[in-house]
């Protein structure tokens, strides 16, 4: 009974939200994507779309996003909220509520997609693509996989409706986001530009880290000695931040973020010390101590 109730509610709000796309002239499975007009609070310059009152502006077709004047920057990424959208909401009169309903199953594929607007690096179309690759991969985890109990449910109970009715909604939720200004509002709200000026760093503290990682974005190692803290920087630039971690054999891991602690209770600020490396400089004879970083020790520095 649980099943067939299940199944049932899953159907009636698959049949609402298909509905309604249909009487918005809502084109699932559209080729190209982008906007044709700008929302609201942005105007458009060429083929782009620019905030009102700043230089921030992003590429209708959503290629990427640019500064008219500056350098853009990474600014603070707000935490995914699962599937649905408040644009969408608006434009179509579908609660963010029954959009989560439906697309149940492919929660992690859209929390996903909501990191990916939030990421100045990304464009329109390739956190879209991601998208559709990873909810087709929900899709055949639940009601492909036989050590699924939604494999036999549906085989049994569902007539095999629910597998296609999730790789139905994995493109339709694809398609409707060609053309929707979501992405761009997004990025504008993560993303700002500011000054161009000659990069220069400080040094705010060594803190604690995990595997969960305080600095999210990770550009590699870099190499050098007196090197890394500048070649960590230039690849920081995006940001406000940077540090480097387990130094060792001449590099150091380099990570990024647009704050400097996004967990003060878990990442606690500690005694330089855990940071600090010592070295000898054979080149000018003399013994070296700086904050490279260590095992789980963020050398944090600020870009200013």
């Amino acid at each position: 009974m649980f099943l067939l109730t299940a199944s049932s509610s899953a159907v009636g709000s698959y049949s609402e939200m298909a509905g309604r796309i249909k009487k918005h002239n809502l084109d699932p499975r559209r080729a190209l994507w982008g906007i044709t007009e700008c929302p609201d609070h942005f105007y458009q310059d060429g083929d782009a779309c620019c905030a009102e009152g700043t230089g921030f502006c992003c590429n209708m077709n959503g290629e990427r996003c640019f500064c008219k004047q500056g350098q853009l920057k990474q600014g603070i990424r707000e935490e995914p909220n699962g599937c649905g959208s408040t644009v969408f909401e608006k434009s179509s009169g579908i609660s963010l509520a029954t959009q989560q309903k439906t697309f149940f199953e492919m929660d992690a594929a859209c929390r996903s997609h909501d990191k990916c607007y939030t990421d100045c690096t990304r464009s329109h179309k390739e956190c879209d693509d991601e998208y559709l690759r990873l909810a087709h991969e929900a899709c055949a985890n639940r009601y492909w996989n036989p050590l699924s109990w939604e494999f036999w449910a549906d085989m049994f109970l569902w007539f095999n409706g629910g597998k296609a009715q999730c790789h139905t909604k994995a493109g339709l939720s694809w398609g409707v986001m060609a053309d929707s200004p979501a992405w761009l509002e997004s990025m504008s709200e993560s993303c700002r530009c500011e000054e161009d000026k000659p990069l220069r760093w400080r040094y705010k503290g060594c803190y604690v880290d995990d595997s969960e990682r305080n600095f999210k974005v990770f550009k590699g190692r870099v190499t050098g000695f007196l090197k890394v803290i500048n070649e960590c920087m230039k690849k920081c630039s995006d940001y406000d931040y940077f540090a480097l971690q387990h130094f060792h054999s001449d590099s150091a891991e380099c990570y990024c973020s647009p704050v400097l602690n996004s967990n003060p209770n878990r990442y606690a600020k500690v005694d330089d010390g855990q940071c600090e490396i010592d070295y000898i400089s054979f080149a000018v004879g003399s013994f070296h101590m700086e904050m490279l970083g260590r095992g789980w020790r963020n050398a944090v520095f600020e870009i200013y």
